[in-house]
């Protein structure tokens, strides 16, 4: 297909994709009493370690405030702990917590209530578990300390503890049989059962136990699914919520209406490659293979296409502003087709073979573009549609070759951990190169400036070995109305809006 004609017909494939999203409507109490806030989807689980940290983040947010914090400029600030530090080469970890805390149930939150939610973690194989296997004890200092014995160093503690392990969860409520749909935690908001429906709106109140009341803006929150980024921006729009999740089409759209539109670039999108070793697809066993996936896409006129310049083309997997991120790296494969076909052909595959490939539903559309791509190129796509259950757990379950999935890169250490180590759930087929595993742990035990330079080298490796297919690193994007909310923004390297720092206009 030439190629002008071949962009044309992309285009119209690309213009209804990228994602799901969200509206919301509120009860009809005075806009400076209450915010409406649309959402992608409904949380996995409101069960911290059981929950997927990516779109159940602003529903976490809101019953669970964490033990650290991520501040507006992207810097880790104290939440639930005043302050932490490492010793013994970053193999002991002690934090220090605010006294007289309370769970939202009344239950006291100190050290006891932090050592229970950190074993706990131990026995739990969530999502992200992998974050956790670096612990070995825990200990209890005194009312206020807790000490963490680590197996090896783990640089990236304070960023885990501002994720969904330091969102602590009352031990009185570790065994409720509802604890997925009813949090019990230490945040500014409380889940208000009789205003909230699964999977549809849930609706928060505030906290009377958090410790700081003043930080608590609105006397109602409630967050509407609504798996339609149109359906958000005519809700704003209407004046039936105050904000919502946008995309690229929607964010244009409501630039153009007089909307604030909130950006911040966080995802690293495009394929995961986790069959590296070929015991499902056994061209992916061939990097040859690999590698020609990644010549074969046009990163430059996806972004164009897809993304309106919410978002800059990429090869490589870590994220700018992320350590280990390499510039020379972002260009690494070029768009080439031919030189895709040449690699097929020298590793046995010149008829080609067919790759299935894991989606949302919403991200159909964008998996049928690059099935375009790799149909040039001699490979066919089957695409695979997650369940209801999410792609998450999809993926974690094992049995797929490839998925289209954005990843929010939030800390290297951690989220290389996530995805590379052997027995990580986010690694469902056990792919394992030692080299890699050596260079991350190897980063894990220097300072800053080494440790910089030492991820790089990781980032090359996985860029030659082609264990993913980056195409784009996109902005997060956010919808408001405006005159409505002020100090609305997003969070650097964080894919959903933190609504905590919005107050009413």
């Amino acid at each position: 297909m030439r190629r002008k004609t071949f962009i044309g017909a992309l285009a119209g494939i690309l213009a209804l994709s990228m994602g799901a999203c969200s509206g919301g409507s509120d009860d009809g109490s005075t806009a400076k009493a209450t915010l409406t806030m649309g959402n992608a989807l409904a949380p996995q689980s409101l069960d911290p370690v059981k929950s997927n940290p990516g779109d159940s983040l602003p529903y976490l947010w809101l019953a669970y405030d964490s033990l650290v914090r991520v501040g507006p400029d992207g810097s880790l600030e104290p939440g639930l702990a005043t302050k932490w530090a490492y010793s013994d080469n970053n193999t002991t970890f002690e934090l220090s917590l605010r006294p007289s805390l309370k769970f939202s149930d009344g239950e006291p939150l100190d050290a006891a209530a932090v050592k229970a939610n950190f074993d706990r973690a131990m026995t739990i194989n969530g999502p992200v578990s992998s974050t956790w296997s670096a612990v070995k004890s825990t200990e209890v200092v005194d009312d206020t300390t807790v000490r963490v014995h680590l197996s090896k160093p783990m640089p990236a503690l304070p960023t885990a503890l501002s994720q969904n392990y330091g969102m602590m969860v009352s031990p009185a409520a570790f065994d409720k049989p509802d604890l997925d749909q009813a949090p019990v935690g230490a945040g500014p908001y409380t889940l208000d059962a009789s205003g909230t429906v699964q999977n549809d709106h849930y609706t928060f109140v505030p906290n009377k136990q958090y410790y700081d009341q003043g930080a608590i803006h609105y006397k109602k929150i409630t967050m509407r699914v609504i798996a339609d980024f149109t359906a958000i921006l005519q809700a704003v729009q209407a004046g039936d919520a105050d904000a919502g999740k946008g995309n690229p089409d929607s964010a244009t759209t409501a630039k153009k209406a007089g909307l604030e539109v909130l950006s911040e670039p966080t995802d690293s999108t495009g394929l995961m490659l986790y069959d590296r070793t070929g015991a499902l697809v056994p061209a992916l066993g061939d990097v040859r293979v690999r590698q020609a996936l990644n010549y074969a896409i046009d990163r430059e006129q996806m972004v164009e296409t897809i993304l309106k310049g919410y978002g800059t083309p990429t090869s490589q997997f870590i994220a700018k502003g992320m350590e280990g991120y390499d510039p020379a790296l972002s260009e690494a494969y070029s768009y080439d087709p031919a030189k895709a076909k040449a690699l097929l052909k020298e590793a046995g595959y010149e008829k080609g073979f067919t790759l299935p490939i894991l989606s949302r539903p919403t991200d159909a559309t964008v998996v049928q573009a690059i099935g375009e791509y790799f149909k040039a190129i001699g490979v066919t796509v089957k695409i695979v549609t997650a369940s209801p259950a999410g792609l998450a757990s999809d993926t974690i379950e094992g049995g797929h070759a490839a998925a289209w999935q954005p990843w929010g890169m939030t800390n290297t250490y951690l989220d290389m951990q996530t995805l590379l180590t052997k027995d990580s759930p986010r690694n469902p087929e056990h792919s394992v190169d030692a080299e890699m595993i050596s260079l991350l742990d190897r980063g894990a035990g220097e300072d800053d400036q080494a440790r910089n330079a030492t991820f790089q080298q990781l980032s090359k490796r996985m860029t030659e070995q082609a264990w993913f297919v980056p195409v784009f690193t996109a902005d997060a994007l956010g919808i408001v109305a405006a005159d409505t909310v002020k100090n609305a923004a997003m969070t650097p390297h964080v894919i959903m809006p933190n609504i905590i720092g919005w107050q009413p206009e």
